[in-house]
Parts: structure tokens; C-alpha cells; sequence
């Protein structure tokens, strides 16, 4: 999962990573499958601007692992 906001906070998207299926082709990462160690994310910022995101991972052992970061959209 991977959510991103504005940094003012008028802005908000959730989205899911994607890697890809058995057949080749792309599936989104959802809690329950395995993949990585990488993992494609696909994010339209709608203005330029400083972004506030998180990734979360739920791990095997059903820990759940939150990554925020900071990027710069534009």
C-alpha cells in the first residue's frame, strides 16, 4: 500500500504497488501474496510540490512495517 498526501493536506491518493504475476504480466501487490525484493509504484502528483508518503508492508510473521518519506513532485 502506498498513501500520499500534499504536504498542506488538501490533497490525499492510496495506492498499491504492482509486481508482477505468474503470467508475466502486471498484478497489483496486495497482503497475503509474496514478492519483491522490488517492487514498482506508479503515482500521479496533481501539482508540483512537496509530497508526505508511506509504504506499508505486512511482513510474514503479520508484523506490519511503515516507511514515510518525503519527495519533491514537478
Amino acid at each position: 500500500m502506498f498513501d500520499d498526501r500534499s504536504a498542506d493536506g488538501r490533497t490525499f491518493a492510496h495506492e498499491h504497488a504492482e509486481a508482477t504475476g505468474a503470467d508475466g504480466l502486471p498484478v497489483f501487490a496486495l497482503s497475503g501474496q509474496t514478492f519483491g525484493p522490488e517492487l514498482d509504484v506508479h503515482a500521479k502528483f496533481p501539482t508540483a510540490g512537496t509530497y508526505q508518503l508511506w509504504a506499508q508492508f505486512r511482513l510474514v510473521d503479520d508484523d506490519v512495517l511503515t516507511v514515510p518519506f518525503t519527495v519533491q513532485a514537478g
